[in-house]
């Protein structure tokens, strides 16, 4: 179970640095953790593509909660630990939070990243407009990125978020460090062709997790 997971691993990072195409023309990308990536792919710091990122909050007059039922969905770290498509979280944020101001809604098709801790590096892609704690960093993409692709190549980037994070006690990723990390965009439409690609083989890779932690409960 854990060689499919490494596996799968091993295919997103693959997809979101050297694309689908194995004859593409490849150049040096410049970053030396990057290596080479297609030659028409467009290679800066995640800044030039994202409009912003914003940093969650926990509201303290109307405190998030698992018994509310018509609030706003309100993630944490500990929401992170299923398929990068985020629909639910554990806790809501009454609607008096968010009519108040005192949580910040980000929208659908937002990338979150959880910034602090244990989880440092999670990576979560928004399919409803939703709220999160100080720990998640939000990034809004440009016109030229696609969401879930940025999602998908920041989820292969963890041991590059701790290293940024400086990690000597505690590893801390904020706004501006998340700008800085470098990534490797093909255009819109290539984008689109890799994540579809990468939901295929999602749904393979799933299915034989399942069947070998099946066989490994059966024996």
């Amino acid at each position: 179970t854990v060689l499919r997971k490494e596996k799968r691993q091993g295919v997103i990072s693959h997809a979101v640095t050297k694309g689908l195409d194995p004859n593409v023309p490849m150049k040096d990308s410049g970053v030396e953790w990057l290596g080479q990536v297609p030659k028409h792919w467009e290679v800066a710091k995640l800044r030039r593509f994202v409009r912003a990122v914003q940093t969650g909050g926990t509201p303290s007059a109307f405190p998030p909660n698992t018994d509310i039922e018509d609030g706003t969905c309100w993630f944490t770290p500990g929401d992170f630990s299923g398929p990068i498509r985020l629909g639910t979280a554990s806790k809501k944020v009454p609607p008096e939070g968010i009519e108040q101001g005192e949580a910040k809604v980000f929208p659908a098709g937002a990338v979150l990243v959880v910034g602090i801790g244990a989880t440092l590096g999670k990576i979560g892609y928004l399919l409803v407009p939703a709220s999160a704690t100080q720990q998640i960093n939000a990034l809004l993409p440009t016109v030229e990125a696609r969401g879930l692709f940025l999602a998908s190549s920041l989820s292969s980037k963890t041991a590059e978020m701790r290293n940024l994070s400086n990690a000597s006690t505690i590893g801390i990723m904020n706004q501006e460090k998340t700008k800085e990390l470098w990534v490797a965009v093909p255009p819109l439409g290539e984008q689109e062709r890799i994540t579809k690609y990468l939901d295929e083989d999602g749904v393979t890779s799933d299915a034989l997790v399942k069947e070998s932690q099946h066989a490994i409960d059966l024996l």
